[in-house]
């Protein structure tokens, strides 16, 4: 499955303006032997002020990455792993990395967990 997404806003005024954008691209695949999902986001925040004559802009921007990739071991438990790389403005993250693995237990059953929500999830963080 893939989703392709995009929002914004724009307001403005005399003195303040503003806007906002984003986009993203996701795509999740599921089988009988594991659960793969990937995406993708980029936003932006811009505003722009009029004081005492000067203009001040303030810009923050997010981009990130997000994948993730579960094995089933049986109907309720399976392991992998969860990715993240961040890059925010917002944040101060010039480059944020993450990588988790995890042990997945799934309520319902396996076939039935990617349309189901309620799992428990135990991860281990490994940082460098």
């Amino acid at each position: 499955m893939f989703r392709l997404g995009a929002a914004g806003y724009f307001n403005g005024a005399e003195k303040n303006k503003s806007s906002n954008l984003n986009f993203n691209i996701s795509a999740k695949r599921v089988t009988e032997k594991n659960k793969f999902s990937i995406r993708a986001s980029f936003s932006e925040n811009r505003s722009t002020f009029t004081f005492d004559g000067d203009k001040i802009i303030a810009i923050n921007n997010n981009k990130s990455l997000n994948v993730s990739d579960v094995f089933r071991i049986n109907c309720r438990w399976s392991y992998g792993f969860f990715g993240d790389i961040v890059t925010s403005t917002y944040s101060n993250y010039k480059l944020f990395w993450r990588f988790r693995l995890a042990t997945e237990y799934n309520f319902f059953k396996y076939e039935q967990s990617a349309k189901k929500t309620t799992h428990f999830i135990v991860s281990k963080r490994i940082s460098f």
